[in-house]
């Protein structure tokens, strides 16, 4: 029996919170359908998700898909807020529809217009904790640490490597103005290379010879005139010729 009670005081607990939910979210959905114009009265069941709809939503998420303390205060403090808006809403509704019925005093226009300030207020503070519960997922939480820490050891890095170059500097300055200064010697050490004195101009190298050419391209070689070739004989022989007499006979002989 004890069992059998248990379960019946289950039920009855879901059903009542069910009801007076229902009952809060139909009287939040009038005051909201008063703000809207005959055409878009539909719209007025999206409001509710920032009302109760979004507490129970809220609550959901808390309990079955929150992770980490971010997550979980978000969801939290977003049950709340819908609930309290929830309590707020169907509270106006009620004295402004009694007032209207003539049971309570009428309610001044700068009530309702503080009340409707307030419920796009709500909205918006579901809308903003919607961004806040994925930003402060677990994951995310951890990258943006990891993040920071990397950025802090860049510059405690970029810092040592300044400080190691400027030594470096220092050391390596002296060498490299030596270096500068002999090579700067050896190639300014003449007149010639300031371009000033006297500079006679060097003789051009000759043409060099082709290496082939065509056979009709060939010039003909010169040759021996015949007459320089016949002239050489008679030249030689004219010692021989003078120590002879008309006969041909040398004088020697007889």
């Amino acid at each position: 029996m004890k069992h059998l009670y248990k379960g019946i005081a289950v039920v009855l607990f879901y059903v009542i919170a069910a009801a007076l939910l229902a009952y809060a979210a139909s009287r939040s959905l009038d005051f909201i359908t008063k703000t809207l114009p005959p055409e878009q009265q539909a719209i007025g069941y999206l409001a509710l998700a920032a009302t109760s709809g979004g507490a129970i939503a809220w609550l959901m998420v808390f309990l079955y898909a929150a992770k980490g303390t971010g997550q979980k205060v978000t969801a939290a403090i977003m049950v709340g807020i819908d609930l309290a808006g929830e309590f707020a809403l169907f509270t106006f509704d009620t004295l402004l529809t009694s007032g209207q019925n003539g049971i309570t005093a009428t309610l001044p226009p700068e009530d309702v217009q503080m009340v409707i300030v307030g419920l796009s207020a709500l909205i918006a503070a579901n809308i903003l904790a919607t961004f806040a519960y994925h930003i402060t997922e677990p994951e995310n939480a951890r990258d943006m640490r990891e993040a920071a820490v990397r950025e802090d050891l860049e510059n405690k890095a970029l810092k040592l490597i300044e400080k190691r170059g400027e030594e470096i500097a220092q050391d390596l300055a002296p060498k490299l103005a030596e270096q500068w200064a002999k090579d700067f010697e050896n190639r300014f050490s003449d007149l010639r290379a300031l371009g000033l004195g006297r500079q006679e101009a060097e003789p051009l190298p000759p043409a060099p010879k082709p290496a082939w050419q065509l056979p009709w391209t060939k010039k003909p070689e010169a040759k021996p005139n015949a007459q320089a070739v016949e002239a050489e004989p008679t030249e030689a022989a004219a010692p021989l010729a003078s120590s002879q007499n008309g006969n041909g006979h040398h004088p020697s002989q007889k």
